[in-house]
């Protein structure tokens, strides 16, 4: 989970920057290994420990807000988190739309996912996955998913006042509304 949580040091190597990361990401949505990754899903002292671990990538502070050299996290491990989040978001609704309902997680995610829109598909395209679950499972509380919703649609409408100057923030709120 390291090398697609953490970001690699400037001297490391190609294989710990790049093939590190993608074989590690391959593992998490490979289906011949599907029992490992719902054992991935245990809960411990009462939370899943993985996506607990996965979203705090999502923690750092919003470079807009910060100023001028703020860092900014990496769009590759961005995208193979897209990629998992993604697949297991199509694979365990239930698990992770339960997880990502809970009032505080709700909240840090979506503030989480606006924060970073400079991350482009890696986020627009989650986000619009998270809002279009086509069959929301029945564990799964309808109005907290509704309310899921709301408060993405409601970030998007806030952000364009946000980021008016800037175009390409904007286009992205806009491919996430429609």
């Amino acid at each position: 989970m390291n090398y697609i949580t953490q970001e690699p040091k400037f001297d490391d190597s190609h294989k710990r920057c790049f093939i590190l990361p993608k074989i590690a990401c391959e593992c998490f949505c490979d289906i011949r290994i599907q029992c490992f990754v719902d054992h991935l899903f245990t809960f411990k002292d009462g939370k899943l420990t993985i996506l607990d671990k996965m979203l705090e990538f999502y923690n750092l502070p919003c470079p807009h807000l910060t100023g001028k050299g703020s860092k900014r996290l990496n769009q590759t491990l961005g995208g193979y988190l897209h990629k998992i989040l993604s697949y297991w978001l199509m694979k365990k609704p239930n698990i992770i739309l339960n997880y990502l309902l809970e009032p505080k997680r709700k909240l840090f995610f979506v503030e989480a996912m606006f924060n970073h829109l400079y991350l482009a598909s890696c986020i627009t395209d989650l986000v619009v996955r998270l809002c279009t679950v086509s069959q929301v499972p029945e564990d799964v509380d309808p109005a907290s998913y509704e309310e899921l919703r709301q408060d993405i649609a409601a970030h998007c409408i806030n952000q364009l006042d946000t980021f008016e100057d800037n175009e390409y923030l904007t286009w992205q709120i806009f491919e996430i509304l429609t």
